[in-house]
């Protein structure tokens, strides 16, 4: 009966233009959630905060500098993601 088939899962998905099966992005989702996604960097922080003092005073002093950095980065991966960076060039070539 077709209406039985009706309800079954994907078998691929498309991710940036190739076929990816899902259970291949199953295991990275698992993988990346043991691993503990974007807190490992704040966990290993916490974890040896006595030895990052000295590194941490460094961005202290120099938090203007990151945070326009930060900035920069940020715009570019904006620009990116809207597929605009051509936009941008264009622009940087007339200065």
């Amino acid at each position: 009966m077709q209406v039985a088939n009706a309800h079954r899962k994907p078998q691929h998905l498309h991710v940036a233009g190739d076929s990816v099966a899902a259970e291949d992005l199953k295991v990275f989702a698992r993988a990346h959630h043991l691993l503990g996604g974007m807190g490992v960097p704040f966990l290993m922080v916490s974890l040896f905060f006595d030895h990052l003092k000295r590194p941490m005073g460094w961005l202290k002093r120099h938090g203007a500098g990151v945070t326009v950095s930060s900035l920069v980065l940020g715009t570019l991966g904006i620009l990116l993601l809207m597929d605009r960076l051509a936009w941008l060039t264009t622009v940087a070539q007339r200065l």
